[in-house]
């Protein structure tokens, strides 16, 4: 009889803080931010190819954000966190060489977005390009 009462009481608990919780976040909708998604694929310009690279992530103050692969299969690639309204940069490393500053505004946004862009790898040129996927 013991353990039904403290199991109740533990139920009691958590709903009573479940419901202050939501009560807080649907008052203060500053404490709900939104999110921005970056993915989409890397290829190789001479033959496009899939290429399995790092993805780098910096802000405007060269502080490292974050990091993803992308897979040698499909060239595919995946980047979650971002800030709605922020300049970014990004810099792609293959097996041969580091491409640097990539730069990407994530759009003004109010909820959870998802943008796609596929990076085109100028391996010979040193550079990439940021292609918008519709």
């Amino acid at each position: 009889m013991l353990r039904l009462k403290r199991l109740t009481a533990v139920i009691i608990l958590i709903i009573a803080a479940f419901i202050v919780i939501s009560n807080n976040l649907m008052s203060n909708p500053a404490l709900l931010k939104p999110v921005v998604t970056l993915s989409g694929k890397v290829f190789d310009k001479s033959d496009n190819s899939p290429i399995g690279t790092k993805i780098y992530i910096y802000n405007e103050s060269n502080e490292k954000i974050g990091v993803c692969k992308s897979s040698d299969i499909d060239g595919s690639y995946f980047l979650t966190g971002l800030k709605p309204s922020t300049v970014y940069f990004l810099t792609i490393e293959t097996s041969r060489k580091s491409i640097k500053k990539v730069k990407l505004l994530t759009p003004k946004v109010s909820e959870y977005t998802e943008i796609v862009r596929d990076l085109i790898i100028d391996s010979e040129k040193n550079k990439v390009e940021m292609l918008s996927k519709k």
